[in-house]
């Protein structure tokens, strides 16, 4: 699993809770270093806040490599990117982000 985040604040918590559960998870803080992790670890999900699936290349190989993820956002974002297997909204209880991510990784690939 991945998960990217610029602010440790919200980034290790959430990596010190998956890791709890048995997740296997690589944590990086933007945008072009989750593209280079999606190459090196080949994650099964990954939790993003919501400005890194803006970046292009991240998002162009989020798709292309048909990799659910789940979008993190605090209460004033605007815009959530529509093909997310989950969005949660900061702060959000760590019980929901399991759930998410158990659902994401029981659910089949779609073509997006």
């Amino acid at each position: 699993m991945l998960v990217a985040d610029s602010d440790d604040g919200a980034r290790r918590p959430l990596a010190r809770y998956l890791d709890h559960f048995g997740f296997e998870l690589e944590e990086v803080t933007s945008g072009p270093a989750a593209a280079t992790a999606l190459d090196r670890c080949r994650p099964h999900v990954v939790v993003a806040e919501s400005t890194l699936p803006h970046d292009d290349e991240f998002q162009a190989l989020l798709r292309t490599r048909h990799i659910p993820y789940i979008v993190t956002v605090t209460f004033d974002m605007d815009e959530v990117p529509a093909d997310a297997a989950a969005v949660l909204v900061k702060p959000f209880p760590l019980a929901a982000l399991l759930t998410a991510v158990r659902h994401a990784l029981s659910a089949k690939p779609q073509p997006r």
